[in-house]
């Protein structure tokens, strides 16, 4: 089953291009439109982050090159071209590392959330169970005098006003139960924000502190550089273009996990609902299920866990 599904997969396209319809009796068949169900990943906003990092490298690398040319002829101005190779260098070090801390981040921010909802719900847990209690029993009577009992129209609207107004009552002490839960959460959220943010900070600050030092340790080495312009500007573009490589490697990697998750989604939902073909994109008549909400409700529950 598994490599049929895929097979199908690769091949929709071309079935899209031979043929103005497709009929395929007896067979269950669902979509999933593949680029909705990538950028409904949990990670799909790392992702993007992850490229951005790439796109910005390249595009200090062609400036650097362009300015490189024209200072080229002027040994005295290759200090500036050094200088400027490693502040581009440590600035993408820089963002690449932030954007490493901040998801860390987001993990304990998700890890607090979740014990907090949790102590608030055991806050008032007690007292829930009491006001739904007390007005069980007058509710589930009032009830019962309405299906059983015959009653004249104005006696019988007397107890659906009286009924009314006791669910009201008794919505109105849980709504006031739930206010406290919320004031409770953002209670113990706000300084945490606040711990967050500083924790940010001070991981933006010793990266730049420890960039600042290595750039000061190497204003020594700048005269021996004067002496090797060529090679010195081909290094400084080496360093760049490791720095995209490696993010490109990253991106890449979890690309391609982000694609794993989605075909075992896909996998589990031919399993459960016994789909014979899938199809990733189709744009003829065809009749099937869109599985792609199911393949991003999926992927958020087992981010969840």
């Amino acid at each position: 089953m598994r490599k049929v599904i895929f097979v199908v997969l690769l091949i929709s396209s071309l079935l899209v291009a031979a043929c103005g319809s497709v009929s395929m009796t007896g067979e269950k068949i669902a979509v999933a439109d593949w680029k909705k169900a990538v950028a409904g990943h949990p990670q799909y906003k790392k992702l993007q982050q992850g490229e951005a990092i790439v796109q910005d490298l390249v595009k200090k690398r062609k400036a650097q090159e362009e300015m490189a040319k024209q200072q080229l002829s002027s040994l005295d101005k290759l200090r500036d071209l050094k200088r400027a190779s490693e502040a581009t260098y440590w600035d993408a070090d820089f963002n690449t590392r932030m954007v490493g801390a901040q998801a860390r981040e987001n993990v304990q921010l998700q890890k607090f959330i979740a014990q907090t909802e949790q102590e608030a719900e055991e806050l008032i847990a007690e007292r829930k169970k009491e006001i739904e209690a007390s007005y069980q029993l007058k509710m589930f009577n009032l009830r019962m005098r309405l299906e059983s009992v015959k009653m004249k129209p104005e006696e019988r609207k007397q107890v659906e006003e009286e009924l009314a107004a006791t669910r009201n009552t008794r919505e109105a002490e849980l709504a006031k139960l739930n206010a406290e839960k919320t004031a409770y959460i953002e209670k113990k959220m706000t300084p945490y924000a606040g711990q967050m943010r500083q924790r940010i900070g001070q991981e933006a600050e010793r990266l730049r502190q420890n960039a600042a030092a290595v750039m000061k340790a190497s204003e020594g080495k700048y005269d021996d550089m004067l002496q090797k312009a060529p090679s010195a500007l081909h290094n400084a573009l080496s360093i760049m273009d490791r720095e995209i490589d490696r993010q490109q490697e990253k991106n890449a990697a979890l690309e391609k996990e982000m694609h794993q998750d989605i075909e075992k989604i896909v996998m589990r939902l031919v399993d459960r609902k016994g789909y014979t073909i899938v199809f990733n994109t189709v744009k003829v008549n065809l009749t099937a299920d869109d599985i792609t909400d199911e393949i991003i409700t999926e992927l958020q529950k087992e981010n969840d866990k």
